[in-house]
């Protein structure tokens, strides 16, 4: 038998196998004062049964609700996209994000903000931003703050379609003895340099090295991305459908508004957009960058301005256009006045109304003629 075979094998391997190895789980030292320590190496030892786990009803409703690290915006453990037209502004937004977590503050414009302890951003600058510095400086200089050391730069590329590269990353944070809350790669198409990114294939790929890097360090990753021709996300389908969120951010060339739009979701409400001013912060030796600021704007009696509100006042304004009766930019246009229809139809202030036109006309959104 079994035990026959095992004893003759002991016998005559010169102390290379040992009859009790087979029968008993070698239990290490410093598992020995813990006595879950053997069932739970057990139950890795045989996690994978061959079978898929069933789970009840009970059991999915028990399951706490998602956290976020940014509310509203990025839950704390997923992979999701930040896209715009090359210009845009779309690093102003991640590097302000970045900083946010950072220095641990308690929101952003807003939104709650939350962190472990000593939880910091792994920033990586795949395309070496030469003004990285400015826009570095011209944030903590908006805000009146000291540099943090929570805030890690790598300014290099780091090819996310090879596995040996993102393991190198991985090494790379341990090391540090750092334990990061966002890794930010910026942008996608210099983290997968030769990749097609039409292809379904290659995207998948780099989506997997995403979720490597956030099941590792249990934290979120933005990916920084571009938009194609047609202002969508550039590349295969892959991206939106595995991002956990997405959002697209829209600005006129040299303009100083922007907005940005939370086009999926897949943890709270979508679908909604909001403006962001992009100040100018002069650094003092003849340079200068910008800061995103969000822009709420109050309407009325109801408050903030709603994507249903704006897509009504465009109809309108559209409306009025076709029946060859187009809306007036100033006063001498009686009851076509722009700000005049704003307040009568749509609850407006006229001071709102003024404020929301001249932000319009700046990104572009409405043309005076």
């Amino acid at each position: 038998g079994a035990q026959w075979l095992y004893q003759q094998a002991e016998a005559t391997s010169d102390g290379r196998f040992s009859t009790a190895e087979a029968w008993f789980d070698n239990i290490a030292e410093e598992q020995a004062d813990n006595p879950f320590a053997v069932a739970e190496a057990k139950q890795d030892q045989h996690r994978d049964t061959g079978l898929f786990p069933l789970l009840t009803i009970d059991e999915i409703i028990a399951r706490p609700p998602p956290t976020f690290l940014i509310n509203r915006h990025i839950p704390d453990v997923s992979v999701g996209f930040l896209y715009s037209r090359p210009g845009a502004g779309k690093s102003f937004i991640a590097i302000d994000v970045g900083l946010h977590v950072a220095h641990g503050l308690k929101d952003w414009n807003g939104d709650a903000i939350t962190t472990q302890d000593g939880a910091v951003v792994i920033y990586i600058a795949a395309e070496g931003a030469f003004d990285l510095g400015n826009r570095i400086r011209a944030w903590h200089a908006a805000k009146g703050l000291a540099f943090t050391t929570r805030f890690l730069v790598i300014e290099r590329t780091i090819e996310f379609m090879k596995a040996e590269d993102i393991e190198k990353l991985l090494r790379t944070v341990r090391a540090a003895g750092v334990k990061p809350a966002l890794v930010v790669v910026d942008t996608v198409s210099r983290a997968m340099p030769g990749a097609d990114e039409n292809m379904q294939k290659d995207m998948t790929l780099f989506v997997k090295a995403c979720d490597r890097v956030r099941d590792e360090f249990g934290c979120a990753v933005l990916g920084v991305h571009h938009a194609g021709k047609s202002g969508d996300m550039r590349g295969s389908t892959v991206l939106r459908g595995a991002g956990d969120f997405v959002f697209r951010l829209e600005r006129k060339e040299r303009s100083p508004i922007g907005l940005l739009t939370c086009e999926k979701q897949k943890a709270a409400e979508d679908g909604w957009e909001e403006p962001y001013r992009f100040d100018v912060v002069d650094l003092g030796d003849g340079q200068s960058s910008l800061v995103p600021e969000r822009g709420d704007v109050v309407v009325g009696p109801e408050g903030a301005l709603t994507p249903e509100t704006t897509r009504r006042v465009l109809e309108a304004m559209r409306a009025a256009w076709e029946a060859g009766e187009p809306w007036a930019k100033s006063s001498r246009g009686g009851e076509r006045y722009a700000v005049r229809r704003m307040v009568a139809d749509f609850n407006f202030k006229g001071d709102a109304a003024e404020e929301l036109l001249r932000t319009w006309t700046a990104m572009g959104l409405v043309t005076l003629g």
